[in-house]
């Protein structure tokens, strides 16, 4: 019996996902973020592997709604703030979850000028940080993928 190319690359996918949620645990170092990212890259890359090998194959708009609701998760994980002052006065307001992608720094000469940084951290100059958007949009299409995909099977099982 063979595989579709789908059923494959779902396969592959959901395994390194899970690969990569296990290391992820491992050197969490007891982390709170560290830990909720492996969790979730380790449970959603196990149900996509499920999917690929055995499982139900989503239709387009399961897809569609994992799409938005990543995009939603994204969007929504710029209300966490990370602040810190570092290196000789430099102020960094970072934003994103669990990684904070979208980064915001000033440098000073006084913890007072660090102070008028941080009151004018909406002023920054910002970046995206290529790594942490991917490892973050991994994260949320993980979650996304936990939500959308069980509710697909129970759908497709009552249909029945």
């Amino acid at each position: 019996m063979s595989m579709s190319a789908g059923r494959v690359a779902l396969s592959v996918v959901g395994a390194l996902g899970a690969l990569t949620g296990l290391f992820a645990l491992v050197i969490s170092g007891g982390m709170s973020h560290w830990l909720v990212f492996g969790a979730v890259l380790v449970a959603s890359g196990m149900l996509l592997l499920w999917t690929g090998l055995r499982g139900p194959l989503p239709g387009p708009l399961a897809w569609a709604a994992i799409v938005v609701l990543t995009v939603a998760g994204m969007a929504l994980s710029l209300l966490v703030v990370r602040e810190q002052v570092c290196c000789m006065f430099v102020y960094h307001h970072d934003l994103g979850y669990p990684w904070s992608w979208l980064l915001g720094y000033g440098e000073a000469e006084t913890m007072t000028a660090v102070e008028e940084l941080r009151a004018r951290a909406g002023d920054l100059p910002r970046h995206v940080h290529r790594g942490r958007f991917l490892a973050g949009t991994a994260f949320w299409a993980g979650a996304a993928l936990l939500l959308v995909l069980p509710v697909t099977l129970l759908w497709r099982r009552a249909e029945r």
